[in-house]
């Protein structure tokens, strides 16, 4: 992924001010995944959505981010959550391990074609 659309040194910087506020449609939701599957939020940031999920029923989920800082962050305000800073590699989980993976605002970040291609070849 190019410079441009690889922005961790940005989100470590500002992790600690940014707020997020976009909002998932938990009843939708509810209407295609089931309380008891099992949910990856990738780019999570702080936990937001994750803890969300959680306060709504979903007891399975992660949240995955590239900035530490911001894992960092989610870790002290929702220290109940599974929230873990992804690796440069990419994922770490196995093909099939979750049944459904969240992407809010992700794209929006990546302003590249290519990098946003790359991101999702990576999932």
């Amino acid at each position: 992924m190019s410079d441009i659309d690889n922005q961790v040194d940005y989100w470590n910087r500002v992790a600690w001010q940014k707020e997020f506020t976009h909002s998932i449609d938990l009843p939708l939701l509810r209407e295609w995944l089931p309380l008891d599957r099992r949910i990856l939020d990738f780019g999570c940031g702080y936990g937001r959505i994750c803890h969300e999920l959680v306060d709504a029923g979903y007891r399975d989920v992660v949240g995955v981010y590239s900035s530490a800082e911001m894992i960092r962050r989610g870790g002290q305000r929702y220290p109940e959550l599974t929230l873990q800073t992804l690796e440069s590699q990419g994922l770490s989980y196995p093909a099939e391990s979750f049944d459904a993976v969240l992407l809010i605002a992700v794209l929006t970040c990546v302003p590249q074609d290519r990098g946003q291609t790359e991101l999702i070849a990576t999932l």
